[in-house]
């Protein structure tokens, strides 16, 4: 089970995803609006069957069995990694050029450590957080090591 910010993350012991986005007396399974929300969730259950899941402040990643890293839900800062910043992905979304052996998510940034065992971040770094010193907002892998 991953706690962050908004959103708990976990696999169920009968091999279930729960997704839940914490609102003001609420919570919720999937995210997005309600004709969306079981397919949102069926889809993540699917990604994140084989492996670990994380959640970021508002987003959740999975790293698969295989090194494959998945994301959804708000990628306004990137944080997603798939190479945009499409609003809201409601269904899980590769992040390109990664074969993970583990990966972490932050408030809206993410980093993952290959298999070559080099270090890769995304995201927002408005603060520093990513390591690279580049502009702010990185919306695919960038090598930090």
């Amino acid at each position: 089970m991953q706690c962050g910010g908004r959103r708990v993350s976990g696999i169920l012991a009968w091999g279930g995803l729960l997704c839940a986005v914490v609102l003001v007396g609420c919570t919720e399974r999937g995210a997005g609006d309600k004709a969306a929300e079981f397919a949102s969730a069926r889809a993540a259950e699917g990604v994140a069957r084989q492996g670990t899941v994380l959640a970021g402040r508002n987003h959740t990643l999975a790293l698969r069995s295989d090194g494959t890293v998945w994301a959804w839900g708000p990628n306004h800062l990137g944080q997603l990694g798939d190479g945009s910043t499409v609003t809201h992905r409601l269904v899980p979304v590769n992040v390109p050029g990664l074969s993970a052996l583990s990966v972490a998510a932050g408030a809206a940034h993410a980093h993952a450590i290959r298999r070559d065992r080099g270090v890769w971040s995304w995201g927002d770094s408005t603060s520093g957080q990513l390591g690279t010193g580049l502009s702010p907002v990185r919306v695919s892998p960038v090598r930090v090591w």
